[in-house]
């Protein structure tokens, strides 16, 4: 396949699919790829953004669809300096962690710890945390 997708599934079967666009400034830059995000309908439930122009290591922006296909900011995952780790917050005056995702470099590992599950769809916490697993020899 030309595009790199994340399928998502438990003990139940396909939960979604994360498709990374081909036209975005990912193409060059990991910390830049756009990821759309299905459900088992084909109906988008999530994107994934990539910011491009920031200041920091690294910023993705998550957001959910509604059934009328208007997206809503949910969350903001911040890359550490070293790339050790994300933290998804839910905007840019609100600290608190929805989830955060640690590298462990001693074993070759990453943690995900979800803190508030009832703000986000664990579907895009779950399809981000593939994609970084995916990247994570690009984070340097």
């Amino acid at each position: 396949s030309v595009r790199t997708n994340y399928d998502l599934s438990n003990n139940d079967g396909w939960q979604a699919t994360g498709t990374v666009r081909i036209l975005s400034a990912g193409v060059i830059y990991p910390w830049a790829k756009d990821i759309d995000i299905y459900d088992t309908r084909n109906n988008q439930i999530g994107l994934i953004s990539g910011s491009f122009a920031t200041l920091e290591t690294a910023k993705y922006n998550l957001y959910e669809y509604d059934e009328k296909g208007y997206a809503t900011l949910v969350g903001i995952a911040y890359a550490n300096a070293d790339f050790s780790g994300f933290k998804i917050v839910p905007s840019i005056t609100d600290p608190r962690p929805i989830a955060t995702l640690t590298r462990n470099y001693n074993n070759h590992t990453w943690s995900v710890d979800v803190n508030m599950p009832a703000m986000i769809d664990d579907r895009l916490i779950r399809i981000f945390a593939g994609f970084v697993i995916d990247f994570e020899d690009k984070f340097k």
